[in-house]
Formats: C-alpha cells, sequence, structure tokens
C-alpha cells in the first residue's frame, strides 16, 4: 500500500477528510470502551489476564492516531540523546516520562515515542478530571486505571497511588508520561509564569512555564514504593526555525488532521530514580532544576539546530507501518462499510427511508459529539 504522504496536501485539507477522520476516531473510542467494559467480569477472576486484554485493544485507538501523524500527515520524529536509551533500555523499564507541553498535540508527539520505542499499548498517564467526560477516550483511559486528577492535592494523592499500584502490577514495562506544566504555553501564560517567578524568587524560564512541583514530588515519592520504577526520562522536543507556526499560527492538532507536514526533534536523557532527592522539599527544587535543563538544552537547539551532547540524531524508520495501515483499514470497514451494508439490507426491507433517516442522524451525532468536544477541549486548554 503506497503512503498516503502522496495524496496532494490540498487534497488532505479538504473539510471532509478532517470531519470524517474525526467521526473514526471516536467511533473507534466508544466501540474499544465498549469492548473494555464487555471484558471487565475478568477483572473479577484474574486482574493480569484483563490488563493484558485492555492492553490489546488499547492499540486499535491509538494505533489510529499515531497513523495519522506518520502516515497521513508524514510527520518526521528525528530523536537525540544516548543511543542506549533506544537500543536496551527504554522499551524494558517501568519508567517515569517527564515531557514538555508545549502546543494541543504535544500528547501525540508522546505517542509516536512510544510507539516507536514499544510502548503505545503500555503508556499510561494522569489526566484532568474533565477527560473523563470525552465520549470513548475518557472511558478508555479510566479502563487502563489512568488515575484523573481534580487539582486539589490531598485527594490527587489518594489517586496517584492508586494509579501507581495498578500500574505497578502490570504484567508488561509501563511508561507513566506527565506534562509537569500543567497546561499548554501560550504567550499570555508565559507572561504570567514569568511575573510569579520573578515575584517569588524563582528561577525564570525563557521557553517553559514553570512546573507545578508539589504534584511531581508526590509521584515521585510515590514511585519510590515500587522497586520495578527504576528510571526516570527528562524528554522535550523542539522544531526546525518557523515549522512551529502555520500560516502565522502555532501549529495544532487540526493541522495535523488536515495533513500539513512538521519535523520534531525529540530529545530524551535518563535519570536512574535512586539519583533523585528524598525530601519533597528538595523534589521540588530537583523539578524546577529539571525544566531548567529543559530550558537550556531548548535555547541551545535554537542557537545551533541540535540539541548538546552526549546526543546522537535518528530519524526513525516507520517500522511495521503495514500493522498501522491495516490497522485503519480494519476500522474503515467497521465505521464505513457495515454501516453501508446495514443500510442497504433496511433499503431491501423496503425500510429506505428509515435506514437513511437513522444513519445520517448516528454518524452525524458522532461527529457533531466529536467535533464540540475536540473544540470544547482545545478552548479549555486556551483559557487553562
Amino acid at each position: 500500500m503506497a503512503s498516503l504522504k502522496e495524496l496532494p496536501s490540498y487534497v488532505k485539507r479538504f473539510p471532509v477528510f478532517t470531519v470524517f477522520m474525526v467521526y473514526v476516531f471516536f467511533t473507534t473510542g466508544i466501540v474499544v470502551a465498549a469492548l473494555c467494559l464487555l471484558v471487565q467480569p475478568l477483572w473479577l477472576i484474574n486482574k493480569s489476564l484483563y490488563r493484558k486484554v485492555v492492553t490489546q485493544l488499547v492499540f486499535f485507538l491509538f494505533g489510529e492516531m499515531v497513523w495519522v501523524c506518520i502516515d497521513w500527515a508524514d510527520v518526521q520524529v528525528t530523536l537525540f540523546g544516548e543511543e542506549r536509551i533506544y537500543d536496551q533500555e527504554i522499551h524494558k523499564q517501568f519508567n517515569l516520562m517527564t515531557l514538555s507541553h508545549r502546543g494541543d498535540f504535544d500528547w501525540l508527539i508522546g505517542l509516536v515515542f512510544c510507539y516507536y520505542s514499544n510502548f503505545l499499548q503500555t503508556m499510561r498517564t494522569l489526566p484532568k478530571k474533565s477527560v473523563k467526560y470525552i465520549p470513548g477516550f475518557g472511558q478508555l483511559l479510566w479502563a487502563m486505571e489512568c488515575p484523573f486528577l481534580s487539582r486539589s492535592y490531598q485527594r490527587d494523592e489518594v489517586n496517584i497511588q492508586k494509579g501507581l499500584k495498578a500500574f505497578a502490577e502490570y504484567p508488561y514495562p509501563v511508561q507513566v508520561t506527565i506534562f509537569c506544566e500543567g497546561t499548554r504555553f501560550t504567550e499570555e501564560k508565559f507572561k504570567e509564569s514569568v511575573e510569579y517567578a520573578k515575584k517569588n524568587g524563582i528561577q525564570p524560564l525563557k521557553h517553559h512555564l514553570l512546573p507545578r512541583t508539589k504534584g511531581y514530588a508526590i509521584l515521585v515519592n510515590s514511585l519510590r514504593q515500587y522497586p520495578n520504577f527504576k528510571v526516570t526520562y527528562d524528554a522535550g522536543f523542539a522544531y526546525p526555525a518557523g515549522q512551529e507556526y502555520l500560516n502565522g499560527k502555532q501549529f495544532t492538532l487540526r493541522d495535523i488532521l488536515a495533513g500539513s507536514t512538521v519535523k520534531v526533534f525529540f530529545y530524551v536523557r535518563s535519570i536512574p530514580l535512586s539519583d533523585l532527592p528524598e525530601t519533597m522539599d528538595d523534589l521540588q527544587n530537583f523539578c524546577h532544576q529539571l525544566y531548567v535543563h529543559k530550558d537550556n538544552a531548548y535555547q541551545y537547539f535554537v542557537e545551533n539546530g541540535t540539541y548538546p551532547n552526549p546526543s546522537k540524531p535518528m530519524v526513525f524508520t516507520k517500522r511495521q507501518i503495514w500493522i498501522l495501515r491495516l490497522n485503519i483499514l480494519l476500522w474503515l470497514f467497521v465505521t464505513s462499510v457495515c454501516p453501508s451494508l446495514w443500510l442497504l439490507k433496511m433499503i431491501s426491507a423496503n425500510a429506505a427511508w428509515l435506514g437513511l433517516v437513522l444513519a445520517v442522524c448516528i454518524i452525524s451525532l458522532i461527529a457533531t459529539v466529536g467535533l464540540f468536544t475536540y473544540a470544547r477541549t482545545s478552548q479549555k486548554k486556551k483559557r487553562s
């Protein structure tokens, strides 16, 4: 199958493709979430088997998201870091990944990294409570045992400990991915962040928002209870000069859905969990210094077009891309061909008007809910 990157860009930008993809994603999410609910009885019988089944089901939705990024939009990811991290280390260990949060599709770049490092199905995160109500996606995260946070440290500490306990019991290595900033980067938030730093005697950052250090300290302290978590990864990414913006606006998830391509330079360094300080105050200071390092690395990239040593650039090849393509073909069949066959059956049964009305209503409802949820989530991110 030829890559869809060969499709003319003006064709990919047709709104009908964006609406159709949103429909496919949300339908897939709802179906996969329903399948996860159907296997809930396994939880009472064998938790390990339940987790293995859910881990496999996760691929259906996450595989679609990675496909749209690297095959539809042809996003090119180049990695910088010690070679041993990718060849020998990361995919074999339970770990904590601290990723920079600069836009509304950082999580998608994170999924692409997880795909290349064999963590796509076992990546777990700590989402906001509001994400729970996104149709399909929120219920899937619940089935994956991700703890939803309400930004109340007292309640969140209990939820974090419960979630980490579940992750530590998984039969496969799990990667816990977090964004310490808690919100995406905007110029307005950046100014507020700098003002807050100066007012409170904290070292301001040039390219990142200040991290929420208390939550990070709680998380790391909780991780220490589980010996299979032995390493944390400090990760960030940047774009070549000028590519962070498209037509004068910050590159967004909507641009990815429209087939716009971008190059991403991803940087990772590993830090043994045993090297992190013990006390809450020291951990909060460590978290801030972690972001100072991210800031310096980003500044170095801006000035030199590469990340500082020790790093070795590696362009990820699209390994096993055929699996992603088979997955998207499967769900195109489920979400498009199956409803069409059902409609034809209704027509043959002389109930054409009823079948047509039902089909249009169902497709319109799912697409509308999907677009509304996406738009509402984007607006919340801009305000938060």
